[in-house]
């Protein structure tokens, strides 16, 4: 072989070789995208998760540092208002905006290596709010471009299964971060700033996990039986608001995977411009969340239009028929919330619905007002009963002018008389945690608290948020009233006797 056609095999054996490298070279960022950095990345031990107290109002010290924080922001001086923040989450570890606020100042201070361990914390406690928070602003692109965002991303997904490892086992209620706010409008719909969410608590560990974010509009809910999902009324407007039959205004839904935390919507029920003077929320015989518009949204007064989910979760599609199960239901207008069980078969209530009498212990508790039948729940043994009188907020009866109190009471097979438990201006909305525990809210409007009873020790405990209710507040807009605000009713009372 001569040395030119030496040379010539040399050379294409080395172009060959630089060509396959290049190839590999060109191929190798396909390969390496953020979702496959993301798996590679060790997000470490699943954090403890949920909030010790997310409703604690930030005042004093920590609100000048809040206001601090901003102004810092405002001025480009991000290391100084990173400061301001730390402060405000050492004094108030659950408000979850300084943490947010934290990040961002980091990032833009340049030290977005602390900022996976920060995202960590806040995500642990709040990640029903922020997940995917960092993902779009403009600002923060910087972070999406560096090593840390794989290790970002990679704790998002670790977070996600921890937070919503037995969420239905806890109990569900709507709390208010502010009070209610109703703006009337010129055509003839009022805008409601309800400023409310759904959470859960854990009772064994007392710590809450805020489970939608709606920007506040959450009106009520519906637990699917077995406690596998929940489904949500969203509300941002009332049509009619001082008529005699107020209506939701282009209501929405979503439901929740109370297993994976995926949630579909909120989605319209109906079309533009939808009238709805009550929405029913149910499940169908196979656990899919089902909606009943009731009234001016389904036409003429009386009629009703159900809906589902589509194929892709989407959109809410009317069907012809709801096939929607007895109970698990939740009914819901612009004045009342309430939820549907079916009675127990060895009680009946008397037409006057002033006594109850249960037939397998032959015996009768008489009431001195007309009780509620939706209160009427035994223990899921059936040893022990509980029970209240009627109570309507738009048009509580009053003594002396002021609202009168209506009363819970509990009875126990094997006992001759009823306790009675507590006295509150209160509809009394309830449901047992188990045999030994009784969950009752009570109290009306800003007044509203929700109370866990310890039967056997007559321990009773507040849950932290200063107005909250079980299944959704009542009297938001009430038929024939000027939608200004809320009546505060005052204190309760409690008489474990």
């Amino acid at each position: 072989m001569t040395t030119w056609r030496l040379f010539v095999l040399s050379s294409c054996l080395v172009l060959a070789v630089a060509t396959t490298c290049s190839k590999k070279q060109a191929a190798a960022p396909a390969q390496d995208s953020g979702a496959a950095a993301a798996v590679k990345v060790d997000a470490g031990p699943p954090p403890v998760v949920g909030m010790d107290d997310p409703f604690a109002r930030i005042n004093g010290d920590a609100a000048k540092s809040l206001k601090a924080g901003y102004k810092a922001m405002q001025a480009k001086k991000y290391d100084e208002a990173r400061a301001a923040f730390a402060a405000v989450v050492s004094a108030a570890p659950d408000y979850s905006p300084a943490r947010m606020q934290e990040i961002k100042a980091a990032t833009l201070g340049g030290h977005v290596t602390d900022v996976p361990a920060l995202w960590k914390d806040l995500l642990a406690r709040d990640f029903v709010a922020f997940a995917g928070r960092l993902d779009k602003p403009k600002e923060l692109a910087p972070l999406r471009a560096g090593p840390e965002w794989a290790r970002i991303k990679a704790l998002e997904a670790g977070i996600k299964p921890a937070y919503a490892a037995d969420l239905g086992k806890g109990l569900f209620f709507i709390a208010r971060g502010r009070d209610l706010v109703v703006k009337t409008a010129a055509d003839r719909t009022a805008k409601l700033e309800l400023n409310q969410e759904l959470f859960q608590v854990d009772l064994g560990s007392k710590r809450y996990r805020r489970l939608s974010e709606t920007e506040g509009r959450v009106f009520a809910y519906s637990v699917a039986p077995e406690r596998k999902a929940i489904s949500f009324l969203v509300v941002a407007s009332v049509a009619d608001p001082a008529g005699p039959a107020p209506q939701f205004f282009e209501p929405s839904v979503g439901a929740i995977d109370l297993a994976t935390l995926e949630t579909a919507g909120p989605v319209r029920l109906g079309p533009a411009g939808t009238r709805a003077a009550e929405v029913v929320m149910g499940w169908s015989g196979q656990g899919d969340p089902v909606w009943i518009v009731r009234g001016p949204g389904g036409g003429p007064a009386g009629d009703e239009t159900s809906y589902a989910l589509d194929a892709t979760r989407t959109a809410a599609v009317a069907v012809s028929v709801s096939g929607i199960i007895p109970t698990h239901r939740t009914t819901a207008t612009p004045s009342w919330v309430m939820t549907s069980s079916l009675p127990a078969e060895q009680i009946s209530l008397s037409e006057d619905r002033r006594s109850l009498q249960i037939a397998d212990e032959d015996r009768t508790l008489r009431a001195t007002r007309a009780l509620d039948p939706a209160t009427v729940r035994f223990a899921p043994a059936g040893r022990r009963l509980v029970y209240a009188g009627a109570f309507d907020e738009c048009n509580p009866p009053t003594v002396r002018g002021k609202p009168d109190k209506n009363e819970l009471y509990l009875w126990e097979r094997g006992k001759k008389a009823a306790a009675r438990v507590a006295t509150a201006p209160s509809a009394f909305r309830l449901d047992w945690a188990d045999d030994d525990r009784l969950v009752y809210q009570a109290g009306a409007a800003k007044q509203s608290r929700i109370h866990v009873l310890e039967v056997a020790t007559k321990t009773d405990t507040v849950l932290k948020p200063r107005a909250a209710a079980l299944i959704g507040f009542d009297a938001v807009v009430c038929p024939g009233a000027s939608p200004e605000g809320e009546e505060d009713y005052g204190d309760e009372d409690s008489d474990r006797e």
